[in-house]
């Protein structure tokens, strides 16, 4: 394109096509153009940065007396270069306009001196323009003085954010596919029949805005189920769409301006099935750059938008799609030998080991959330070991020593199907499959079927005996006595758990002794001997507290709180169900959230408050199907109760909303802590600790002042940047100095 068509416009086109969504963004746009001069829009190619600022400034410009000018950078030809003539020349025409807003869009559309003409603009703008504020889009920081940033990110499509919007049809990403749609198909609807198809679609174009629309004109040529299939598969047929090739090479183009590491760093994350933290992949020893060069390469790969954060965990990353394939292309291209693959695998089954012997102590909480962040790569790992003769031993091993954390990932019924498929292909009969047999029964109990399980345990110990094997007969009884509690055989399960934790206290397995008595403590419930159950509870948690399992803590405390439920004391269970909620939702526990929602819901019911209890319940069986003898003991009565309460129409009613609820509002009433309309509710302890965190502390000197674990600070921390939507400590901090110093301009409410 030649310099004709690069020019400072004074006005900016109409849209051709409706704005759609980004409320939140525009508003925080407008507000920033008001506290500075400069505010920079960065996101990847395709989010919508421009579009967006061009919304915000016509929003500006209908408010009236300012003057709007326009430099779109990408409609410099590559070889032109600005000279200053032309810049000064700009630079007189917005001073003359007096209070002037400048769109300088697509800043960074050329490499070399032409993404640095852009500063030049600015910059001179800024400086001889005293009352002009300017706008800018780009992919990263412009590094100006007194620039204010705001990140675009694509539309959500997360499941809990559908939810929360009731149905798809209400999602920003479904509408702009839906009115993108209309253009070339003007009979097109979202219905009941298609709302799945274009919420799948969406899905898997990662909710980016270009991406969607590309989607959306390909069906003037393809049908819907065939769009969705294709990018569902390895069907490359979109593609082909015109619009598609635009996006390719506008990645193509992104690449191409990386340096090496930088194109390893992305080959190597895109050869990777899920989200991944910096230390993913800064610890992977198989990548070839230095650890120095890695972590370099990683900072500019996340200020360039290649590396985006993940919804709702800042700590994770994630990269597009259309950047993952063309980073998959690189990987094949560089990795003929196959070493990221073997490189991989060893790093995952490393991680599994390490995560097995490290599951109790400090670092509890970093290693679950390490394994989270490989949940898929780690899938398919286990699933290929398990079938492999060789390996399935390996296989039996791994899966076995995170027993337990199968149950916090949610993967009991994955982890069940491993086994017996390695179970299959071990070529003998020995140990491991003693071990695998009594593990797979513990795993099956948890999906309450007891017949299967118990037929497993007589294989193991059979097996077992056979082989002489005593420390796994041990292993065996304890299973039997969770047979027997989830069958209500008190007698029997009450003996065998007592020789088991004798046994284990002889063995010095302390490891294994915080969870015998938790079902000790569970069949003090069942006698109804509460008493004694607070007693042997203690006893347990002296055990998990000096193996620093917060996990097995938390599980623990759940148990007393349903005997004290029992009891009558519905606010002590309900104040330690919310405890444990802290602990668990920080862990991603997807089993143990919903058990603290299901004995909220009930301590709720207790007390009156029929249609919380209601929701609560409905939200924790749309959260996870998996049942377990502690949520059922728990949530039975209550459902029936709320049924006779309700009536059957107000209850249904009550429980479709539980089950769309969000994860942000569902933990806020689940804490007590609703609020009026703009209103952020933090607990007392919360505002302490955000508090503390404005005065610089660190987490354990947090923990020293408040007399907590540093764990349990990192839970608080957790809940508060979720309430708050924030993606950082310095956020909170920054928060909690705006209602100091500007009179609480947003409300705030401590619960006591």
């Amino acid at each position: 394109m030649s310099s004709d068509g690069f020019s400072l416009r004074e006005v900016i086109a109409a849209e051709r096509t409706s704005f759609i969504g980004r409320k939140a963004e525009t508003v925080a746009a407008r507000k920033a153009l008001v506290d500075t001069r400069l505010l920079t829009l960065t996101g990847a190619a395709g989010v919508g940065k421009s579009r967006l600022a061009r919304k915000t400034i016509s929003d500006i410009q209908k408010a009236g007396g300012v003057t709007v000018f326009a430099v779109d950078f990408a409609a410099l030809a590559i070889e032109e270069v600005l000279d200053h003539a032309r810049v000064a020349e700009w630079i007189a025409a917005v001073q003359d306009s007096g209070d002037a807003v400048v769109l300088v869009d697509n800043a960074d559309s050329h490499a070399g001196s032409h993404a640095d003409d852009a500063r030049v603009v600015i910059d001179g703008i800024l400086d001889g323009a005293p009352d002009a504020r300017v706008i800018a889009t780009c992919r990263h920081t412009l590094a100006i003085a007194g620039e204010a940033l705001l990140g675009v990110t694509p539309f959500a499509v997360a499941s809990d954010v559908f939810a929360a919007h009731g149905t798809p049809a209400d999602a920003d990403c479904v509408k702009l596919f839906a009115d993108r749609a209309r253009a070339v198909v003007p009979t097109f609807a979202i219905s009941d029949s298609n709302a799945g198809h274009v919420l799948d679609i969406c899905t898997h174009l990662d909710g980016l805005p270009a991406a969607i629309e590309v989607a959306a004109s390909a069906l003037r040529i393809i049908p819907l189920d065939r769009i969705r299939a294709a990018l569902m598969g390895a069907d490359p047929i979109v593609d082909f769409v015109p619009a598609a090739r635009a996006l390719a090479e506008s990645v193509d183009v992104e690449f191409a301006r990386r340096t090496p590491a930088e194109r390893h760093l992305l080959a190597v994350a895109a050869g990777m099935a899920d989200d991944f933290a910096m230390e993913c992949l800064t610890d992977l020893r198989f990548v070839d750059i230095g650890l120095a060069d890695r972590t370099e390469a990683f900072f500019r790969l996340v200020d360039h938008s290649l590396f985006l954060r993940a919804p709702n965990d800042d700590s994770r990353f994630r990269i597009l799609r259309s950047v993952r394939r063309r980073g998959l292309e690189e990987l094949a291209a560089t990795d003929a030998a196959g070493l990221f693959g073997a490189g991989l695998e060893k790093h995952l089954v490393d991680l599994l080991t390490d995560a097995a012997e490290k599951w109790t102590g400090p670092r509890q909480q970093a290693v679950i959330r390490h394994l989270r962040w490989h949940r898929r790569d780690i899938s398919a790992l286990l699933e290929t070991l398990a079938a492999s003769p060789d390996r399935s031993g390996e296989a039996i091993t791994l899966i076995a020593g995170l027993r337990r954390y199968w149950l916090v990932a949610g993967q009991v019924d994955q982890a069940q199907k491993w086994l017996e498929t390695a179970i299959e292909h071990y070529p003998t009969r020995d140990v491991l499959v003693a071990r695998a047999l009594w593990v797979r029964a513990y795993l099956v109990i948890m999906s309450a079927d007891q017949t299967l399980a118990s037929a497993l345990l007589r294989e193991s110990v059979c097996l077992s005996e056979h082989l002489g094997e005593s420390s796994e007969l041990f292993s065996a009884k304890f299973i039997q006595a969770m047979i027997g509690v989830s069958r209500f055989e008190i007698d029997a399960a009450e003996q065998d758990l007592l020789s088991v934790v004798e046994h284990t206290k002889q063995q010095g397995s302390a490891s294994d002794l915080g969870e015998q008595y938790y079902f000790l403590v569970l069949i003090s419930l069942l006698r109804g001997d509460h008493i004694q159950a607070e007693l042997l509870f203690q006893e347990s948690i002296r055990s998990l507290r000096a193996l620093g399992d917060t996990w097995g803590m938390a599980n623990a405390m759940l148990v007393l709180a349903i005997s004290l439920v029992h009891r009558g004391q519905e606010q002590r269970a309900a104040e330690l169900a919310k405890d444990c909620l802290v602990v668990l939702d920080g862990l991603g526990d997807e089993t143990g959230v919903p058990t603290c929602l299901k004995l909220l819901a009930t301590a709720a019911f207790r007390q009156g408050d029929a249609v919380k209890a209601a929701t609560l319940l409905a939200a924790a069986q749309q959260l996870s199907s998996t049942r377990t003898m502690v949520r059922n003991a728990i949530s039975a009565e209550t459902d029936l109760g709320l049924r006779k309460v309700l009536g059957n129409r107000e209850y249904y009613r009550i429980t479709a909303k539980g089950r769309r609820m969000g994860h942000s509002e569902l933990m806020a009433l689940a804490m007590g802590e609703s609020g009026g309309a703009g209103e952020v509710a933090l607990t007392r302890r919360e505002l302490e600790i955000a508090q503390k965190l404005l005065e610089g502390m660190s987490n354990s000197q947090i923990a020293a002042v408040l007399v907590v674990s540093p764990r349990t600070v990192e839970g608080h921390i957790q809940r508060i940047l979720s309430k708050l939507q924030f993606r950082s400590r310095s956020q909170i901090a920054v928060w909690m100095a705006e209602h100091h110093e500007k009179g609480r301009r947003r409300p705030l409410r401590a619960i006591v």
